[in-house]
């Protein structure tokens, strides 16, 4: 009980026990007011802790004969239980399951991939509960003018097109984490490569890690982007654009292609390039060994913004929308695709795009910050158009 307590007082505990995977230990009524308090946090990706009358209400309407019973369970969630000392023990009970999965893996010749992974799993769970506090930093007495010199534009990194920038209230910074979601071929990889073009014109160091398409294929592109010429101008005169590229600070632009890519190799290249932008495309490709669709692709937006805190750095990550954005103009939470509230909580900034086959056909498309936690950021839709000869977005 203590764990469903703790699932409706918290948000990150709700998390943690989903991708934990011990939500299999309730019991069925217990179930199904989980069941309602997954409901309320995938309809609210702000909601930090439930309406503990709204869950009543809903559970009643379900199963009115036996308001009495889930009433009992109601009123024991709401008294106080201690979130830390629960999250611990689910972590507690996450590593254990790892090291018996370990021990077995081990015991199998041949299975050194495996074992590898297993032991990476289990470090994540070692450093949840490490005592060494290397990862956390206090502010104590912090004053205003320091708090003031972090957010000044001196630090806060552009967005391109200027729209987005605006819509993010012109306050991004290190350490944020943007998700963008869209159908395929809605031009996902052609926002990208318009924001690194902004990025780079900040002098800024972009790592571009891709798994969708070919290499070549989206660095011409970004060539042609950089340097205001169509392929066919760049092929034509390979020397003037190697003259353009290397005046716009080209050697900053890494791309690196994963076939498709695991944690670790993204965390090695953080460690190897130190960028000041990490972009994923697309993150819902990345391997995280999870057999759970919806845990998988939670786990690794939470990777990367971690990744980004990490190693001080802003953090991008595109993937799909489902087929309820197909032929949709302004997207909604709900359309990202598999999961609508451990992606969204990632996120310091959530954009769907979305087209039809008209606005395809004149280049448009609409972008909606479907969450935005930046500060005067906006929700509102707003169009964008796309020059796919220049890979330019305006």
């Amino acid at each position: 009980m203590d764990l469903l307590a703790a699932v409706a007082q918290s948000r990150k505990a709700f998390e943690q026990a989903l991708a934990g995977g011990v939500v299999d230990t309730f019991d069925d009524r217990s179930l199904l007011v989980y069941k309602a308090i997954k409901e309320y946090y995938g309809i609210d990706a702000n909601a930090t802790c439930v309406d503990y009358d709204i869950i009543q209400d809903r559970v009643f309407k379900a199963h009115p004969k036996h308001k009495a019973i889930f009433s009992a369970i109601i009123e024991r969630i709401k008294e106080p239980v201690s979130i830390p000392n629960i999250l611990a023990e689910i972590n507690n009970a996450k590593k254990q399951d790892v090291k018996d999965r370990l021990a077995s893996a081990c015991t199998v010749h041949g299975n050194e991939e495996k074992i590898l992974q297993l032991i990476e799993e289990y470090k994540t769970y070692v450093r949840a509960n490490d005592d060494s506090c290397e990862s956390i930093t206090v502010y104590s007495g912090t004053s205003v003018s320091d708090i003031l010199s972090a957010r000044s534009n001196e630090h806060t990194i552009f967005l391109l097109p200027k729209s987005l920038n605006i819509a993010a209230g012109n306050s991004v910074l290190r350490k944020h984490h943007i998700l963008f979601f869209a159908r395929p071929d809605a031009g996902k990889s052609t926002l990208g490569i318009n924001l690194t073009a902004g990025f780079l014109r900040q002098k800024l160091k972009v790592l571009y890690v891709g798994n969708e398409d070919p290499p070549q294929d989206i660095i011409m592109r970004m060539m042609t982007r950089i340097t205001n010429r169509t392929e066919k101008e760049v092929a034509e005169d390979p020397e003037l654009t190697e003259r353009l590229l290397a005046e716009r600070d080209w050697d900053k632009f890494i791309f690196v292609e994963l076939t498709p890519g695991t944690p670790r190799e993204l965390e090695a290249l953080m460690d190897e390039h130190r960028p000041d932008v990490l972009i994923v495309d697309q993150s819902r490709n990345i391997n995280m060994k999870e057999d759970n669709r919806v845990m998988q692709l939670e786990k690794v937006e939470a990777f990367i913004r971690n990744l980004g805190k990490q190693y001080n750095a802003l953090t991008i990550s595109f993937t799909q929308a489902g087929a309820s954005a197909e032929g949709k103009l302004v997207l909604e939470l709900t359309d990202v695709d598999y999961s609508n509230t451990g992606m969204a909580a990632s996120a310091d900034l959530m954009v769907g795009m979305g087209t039809s086959i008209e606005y395809t056909q004149n280049g448009e498309r609409v972008l909606t910050c479907v969450k935005n936690k930046m500060s005067g950021g906006s929700k509102e839709p707003f169009k964008i158009r796309m020059d796919h000869r220049y890979n330019r977005v305006s």
